[in-house]
């Protein structure tokens, strides 16, 4: 799945705030019980001529019980989160990592939405 969109990035000045992103999802495997799976999210930005890969998100799910629908619903779902930035920020290290961190857990936060959307 293939999403773009202009996106305002808190840690930029304010002239240059909205950056065109492509987010490319997809699912790298899921066992065959059906117990887990692995999806992996590219971003990318457009830099006015290409689009260049910016970070990558691998996230692995693991029901914490027989794999069921009601996992889900009962926050049985364990999610293993892990980003990393493919770009140099202009940034202290700290800066980056915080980053770093704000991507995981919008990335989790947003699967788990999603997850739990989809069961309704």
């Amino acid at each position: 799945t293939v999403t773009e969109y202009t996106g305002v990035l808190w840690f930029l000045p304010t002239r240059n705030r909205g950056v065109r992103f492509r987010e490319i999802l997809r699912v790298l495997s899921i066992s065959d019980d059906g117990s887990s799976s692995t999806v992996e999210c590219q971003t990318q930005y457009h830099d006015g001529s290409a689009w260049r890969v910016c970070s990558r998100v691998v996230c692995v799910l693991r029901s914490a019980g027989k794999g069921e629908e009601e996992d889900v619903a009962a926050g049985t779902v364990q999610m293993d989160v892990r980003s990393e930035l493919l770009v140099r920020l202009p940034m202290p290290r700290i800066a980056r990592d915080a980053v770093g961190r704000r991507i995981s857990s919008t990335f989790e936060a947003v699967a788990m939405e999603f997850i739990s959307n989809s069961l309704k």
